[in-house]
């Protein structure tokens, strides 16, 4: 378990990452969170795989004693054998805050995110979710205990986005770039919000980190997803080639 990482806690900290291209037969491709407090943020979570038809997670496996909290993250694609593409959440709550979850797959169910949780008072869990984006799949999530705070956008479906600030099921453009370096102090690859996008200016600023995932900061009315937009970014201009 746990192609990346496998943390059975107390806890674990990370921020300033990239956790890629990693693979295990068994459950969570990139991160296996057994136990304690999972703390991730300003992370790229991608190309990771749990290959095996019975495995979950191929981003992250979360059946865990405590919680997983995400902040400025990006999730994409990672591939699992059976539920939960990007993340798979069965044990305590799944916070999200700011994340970017585009083009995962699932070999049966929850290409984005699957929620397997039995919510007993033994096995308390649900996965928070606001200000974040997901894509790439008809059916982006699957399974049933969530708790959305707002402010989030699927392109195609997310049932559980029920908050009267969210968009499900967007059938419009969601202008980003290809996942790409995007600046930064630590190279990652992200998705930025390109002009006109509905991620610019629609998140919740009381939930936003101050800073993106690039550690840029958010300005003004804080973007959904892991990266803030900049309109005063350079940008690259590919021209002809010119033989005489």
């Amino acid at each position: 378990d746990g192609g990346g990482i496998n943390s059975y806690g107390p806890q674990l900290r990370v921020t300033d990452v990239n956790i890629i291209d990693n693979t295990t037969q068994s459950h969570g491709g990139g991160i296996y969170h057994a136990g304690g407090t999972v703390f991730i943020s300003n992370a790229t979570i991608s190309g990771n795989r749990a290959t095996d038809t019975t495995a979950n997670g191929g981003g992250i496996y979360q059946n865990s004693d405590d919680n997983l909290t995400l902040t400025s993250v990006t999730l994409a694609r990672n591939e699992a054998g059976n539920f939960g593409g990007g993340l798979y959440h069965f044990g305590r709550y799944a916070v999200l805050i700011n994340v970017t979850i585009g083009e995962n797959s699932a070999g049966v169910a929850g290409d984005a995110i699957y929620e397997d949780s039995p919510m007993t008072p033994a096995n308390p869990g649900v996965v928070q979710i606001a200000n974040s984006v997901l894509f790439g799949s008809s059916n982006n999530c699957a399974g049933g205990l969530f708790d959305s705070l707002g402010h989030n956008i699927s392109h195609g479906s997310c049932a559980p986005l029920v908050h009267a600030t969210d968009l499900d099921n967007f059938a419009g453009n969601l202008r980003l770039g290809a996942l790409v370096v995007e600046g930064g102090g630590f190279p990652m690859n992200t998705y930025l919000p390109q002009s006109g996008s509905p991620l610019v200016n629609a998140a919740d600023p009381g939930l936003c980190p101050s800073l993106d995932q690039r550690s840029e900061i958010r300005a003004g009315i804080c973007d959904i997803g892991a990266v803030e937009y900049d309109p005063n970014a350079p940008r690259l201009l590919y021209l002809p080639m010119i033989v005489r």
